[in-house]
């Protein structure tokens, strides 16, 4: 198993809504939480593989800046 992030795209963002909670099986691609970027845009952010949603590093309601981590998929062996 190996962990990777879910990262902050190339702007600042607040979170809205994790449309997932630690511990759910998350499918690749699967949108994980809904975020409102510094512009006022928003959208969805998707699981980079299936695993499991292993943390959520910032919360609901809570901002981010560009390039961080907003939680962590551990990767099941297998899934992509």
């Amino acid at each position: 198993m190996a962990d990777i992030r879910i990262g902050v795209p190339d702007k600042g963002v607040t979170v809205v809504e994790w449309l997932k909670e630690e511990g759910d099986f998350v499918a690749r691609l699967e949108p994980v939480l809904r975020f409102r970027a510094d512009d006022g845009t928003e959208d969805v952010l998707r699981s980079p593989g299936s695993g499991v949603l292993a943390r959520i590093e910032v919360q609901a309601g809570s901002s981010a800046p560009a390039g961080g981590t907003l939680g962590r998929v551990t990767i099941i062996v297998g899934g992509t």
